[in-house]
């Protein structure tokens, strides 16, 4: 029986009193102070991490889980702080029964299928992980022997710089991972013994780079090498990768002034030999203000079917200086003659035969 001050209070105060009854009857589920909380949008056929457990990438996987539920506040299931005992009321413990399957659910999503088929008759999130712990984790000798050994083989070779780097910036952090640098721990070191060891650290990452890069960057290296103090590794890639830049922009600009060299040539060539396309023009295309130009002789005021040279002169014509070309014969005349008539002229630099080629070879460009 309540007592009148407090019926009076309830009355006087409604508000506090619905607050009251729907905190007594708020879900473990849907209390986020719980540590049974579920999210309306968690489902259990989400993906957790992009990359599924294999045989061989265990310590990267595992990293990537840890992190992925420590976001969403289901670590303690995995790592042992939140176990069934912990569920004491009915609530609770059908709270952390969802929770474990949706737990469960996230874990072999992020597996793959072959690995699935043997752990998923596990009853807890504990022991899902535990089991693909006890199978795919590897001893921290073996493994600290086998980073070691592969950061001082890592060289660039054909990778870019990016890539390279990205090897060993991998295999730093999990040697790291494995065997921590010692620290000073209790606390009334004076002696800075920990910026010591990291700066030791630092040193050695730093010159592991630089001694794997190709030869090509030895100039920026004994650049890196004579800094006082030394860079960050960081400032140090960032100064490679500018140089690796620069040599790119300028390989790209030699390949393009050559090319366009050798365009230029060709095209000096095709013009100086009066080449012509199928057109009738000539590649330099009309000139002279409108005027045709004649795709075999190159000159300009007549066209090809009109062309003295090829049709032959007119008994009338009359070059500047020299007698009427009555007598002149035609290209379509006898090859040997005109040959022997430019020889005789001291000017022509061909003979017979090299005229009869070059002209075939004009005809075979005039039809193409």
């Amino acid at each position: 029986m309540v007592s009148e001050p407090e019926s009076l209070s309830m009355a006087s105060n409604p508000q506090q009193s619905s607050s009251s009854t729907s905190q007594r009857e708020l879900s473990p589920m849907e209390d986020p102070h719980s540590p049974f909380f579920l999210h309306h949008g968690e489902s259990p056929g989400a993906i957790l991490v992009s990359q599924p457990l294999t045989e061989d990438n265990y310590p990267n996987w595992a990293r990537a889980m840890k992190m992925a539920l420590d976001a969403k506040s289901k670590l303690g299931f995995v790592d042992g702080s939140i176990t069934a005992s912990m569920a004491v009321t009915p609530l609770e413990k059908k709270a952390w029964s969802k929770c474990n399957s949706m737990i469960s659910s996230w874990i072999l999503n992020c597996v793959s299928p072959h690995i699935t088929a043997s752990v998923i008759y596990r009853n807890t999130a504990l022991e899902v992980w535990n089991v693909l712990k006890n199978r795919f984790s590897q001893a921290n000798g073996p493994r600290i022997s086998q980073l070691q050994k592969q950061i001082s083989n890592v060289m660039q070779g054909d990778s870019t710089v990016t890539s390279y780097f990205t090897v060993l910036q991998a295999s730093w952090d999990e040697l790291l991972n494995f065997r921590p640098l010692p620290c000073c721990s209790c606390g009334k070191c004076t002696c800075g013994v920990n910026d010591k060891i990291n700066s030791l650290q630092h040193q050695d990452s730093l010159m592991q780079f630089l001694n794997g890069l190709n030869d090509a960057y030895s100039q920026v290296r004994t650049q890196i090498l004579m800094m006082e103090p030394a860079p960050s590794i960081d400032k140090a890639f960032s100064l490679v990768i500018q140089e690796e830049r620069q040599r790119s922009s300028a390989f790209s600009l030699g390949s393009s002034v050559e090319t366009t060299a050798l365009a230029v040539k060709n095209q000096s060539f095709i013009h100086g030999s009066g080449f012509a396309n199928n057109s009738g023009k000539n590649f330099k295309g009309n000139t002279g203000k409108g005027r045709p130009m004649c795709s075999y002789c190159g000159k300009l005021g007549h066209i090809k079917e009109k062309c003295y040279k090829l049709v032959g002169f007119p008994p009338s014509y009359k070059q500047k200086g020299k007698a009427p070309m009555a007598n002149q014969i035609s290209l379509e005349g006898d090859q040997s003659q005109i040959g022997e008539t430019q020889l005789g002229s001291g000017n022509f630099p061909f003979t017979a035969d090299q005229c009869q080629q070059l002209i075939s070879l004009l005809n075979t460009c005039l039809l193409i």
